[in-house]
């Protein structure tokens, strides 16, 4: 996961928008955090990440404007909440 203030980093593009149906802004990065193209994208090496396991029966909850990237180590389910819903 990546803090909100490192977009700088990341190269995210300001003002995206996700379209419909959620019609909101869009938090995302060209950049792929397990193989980050450096020559590409040499900022990158500056953003600190927060990196952890999460396991069985535990919940992470994203806040708004929170770049992650996810790999699953084993069968899984996720759920994710709109709007606060």
């Amino acid at each position: 996961m990546y803090p909100p203030v490192q977009d700088e980093y990341l190269y995210v593009k300001p003002n995206q928008h996700s379209g419909f149906p959620l019609d909101c802004y869009k938090y995302n990065s060209p950049i792929d955090g397990t193989e980050p193209d450096l020559s590409k994208y040499p900022a990158y090496q500056h953003a600190e990440v927060l990196e952890f396991d999460q396991l069985p029966g535990e919940l992470l909850f994203i806040p708004t404007g929170w770049y992650h990237q996810v790999s699953k180590l084993m069968f899984s389910i996720g759920m994710a909440a709109l709007n606060g819903q």
